[in-house]
């Protein structure tokens, strides 16, 4: 069985989507998703060292100096957010 390893934050496990794109994902491609949920920088620091496959983190300066240094394959945008003040 193919699978692969996200390391992600807490907020974004905690926020249900993977609980909602997860499935679907593994089911249409069959490769199973182990999710590592810690800070930004532990999972970049997986990324880094090669114990994980793929990020999902927020933190745009962190995420350029880890592609930068040459760490990363391809950073795409996945989600943003903005804030509305009233």
């Amino acid at each position: 069985e193919q699978h692969i390893i996200l390391a992600t934050t807490t907020s974004t496990e905690d926020s249900g989507l993977l609980d909602y794109i997860l499935p679907d994902f593994e089911a249409k491609t069959g490769i199973r998703v182990d999710v590592v949920a810690v800070g930004t920088g532990q999972a970049l620091a997986l990324g880094e060292s090669g114990d994980a496959d793929v990020l999902l983190v927020h933190a745009r300066a962190r995420e350029d100096a880890f592609m930068d240094a040459g760490h990363g394959v391809r950073r795409e945008d996945v989600m943003y957010n903005d804030f509305v003040i009233v």
